[in-house]
């Protein structure tokens, strides 16, 4: 988020891997098509244009004496709680004033606290309370229609867009194994936010396109959209992320970094690692072209 010229916020949304990667996301990309988004207009934490305009330091805001200080910058989280080593080598650790997350909460970026941290974690029992960092998103527009309701009397007739409601509610989807009680990911929170997003989108006013697969929504007979096909979209997310064929044609480098984690010990930060989740029998990974190479020298 940055003020414009009128004084009021831009919301600028950054997809935080590099460009290069999105064409790794198969599922990602799949449900984008789906929504009518190309993935080249988005914009990646390494365009340069994400660089030169956006992450310009900004040296006020390491002035920890002035508390009052609102940085010009100022940085939500999505699905992470600590912002990445090369920003806050940067500089930026301050402009984090938002976080929305799911897993275990890093402690970092102590000022950012009440409302504006919802971490969906619980420490003492070791697990996420939601299967999704797009449920903490979908239940801030429940907030938002619940003050509607309040302040309208009791109704509100206004729809969620349902492009937004198609991306929201494909990832909820993906995460909680469309809430398998087998993978137990899901939560009711989860369970809650699917419901909402089916009953409260306009799927009326939404275009389907003419590559989209004829069995992902329900129509009426004249072709309207009442709703998605719940089972038929997730089917369709879920088979092209772990497509096998994919898997296998993808180079060594590219397979270790497609859902790549790195860890810091937290009381020094020198200490670091990292884990690859690789959708491939181990076999497979390894008898690609110089594995072992590659993976002594992987690094991201």
């Amino acid at each position: 988020t940055t003020p414009s010229n009128s004084g009021s916020c831009i919301h600028v949304p950054i997809v935080s891997i590099p460009r290069e990667d999105m064409a790794l996301r198969r599922d990602v990309l799949n449900l984008l098509e789906l929504a009518g988004i190309k993935k080249d207009d988005l914009l990646y934490i390494n365009d340069p244009i994400v660089s030169a305009n956006l992450f310009v330091k900004d040296d006020a805001a390491q002035d920890y004496t002035n508390e009052s200080y609102t940085p010009k910058l100022q940085i939500t989280l999505v699905d992470h709680n600590k912002l990445r080593s090369s920003l806050r080598e940067q500089k930026f650790y301050r402009n984090v004033v938002e976080i929305l997350d799911h897993h275990v909460d890093e402690l970092a970026h102590a000022g950012v606290t009440g409302e504006s941290r919802q971490v969906a974690f619980d420490a003492k029992e070791s697990k996420a309370l939601v299967g999704s960092t797009c449920t903490l998103v979908t239940e801030c527009y429940m907030r938002y229609y619940e003050a509607e309701i309040n302040k309208g009397g009791g109704s509100t007739t206004k729809g969620i867009d349902s492009n937004m409601a198609l991306l929201l509610l494909g990832v909820i989807l993906l995460d909680t194994n469309d809430m398998s009680t087998q993978s137990g990911k899901g939560t009711p929170r989860d369970a809650r936010a699917i419901q909402f997003l089916m009953d409260r989108t306009d799927w009326n006013h939404f275009d389907i396109l003419d590559a989209t697969p004829t069995n992902m929504f329900v129509t009426d007979s004249d072709g309207a959209v009442r709703t998605p096909n719940r089972p038929n979209l997730y089917a369709y997310l879920h088979t092209a992320k772990f497509d096998a064929k994919f898997w296998n044609d993808m180079t060594t480098k590219d397979a270790l970094r497609i859902d790549y984690k790195q860890y810091e010990d937290g009381a020094t930060q020198k200490l670091s690692f990292g884990l690859s989740s690789v959708l491939l029998p181990i076999s497979n990974i390894v008898n690609k072209k110089e594995f072992y190479k590659t993976a002594a020298n992987f690094t991201m």
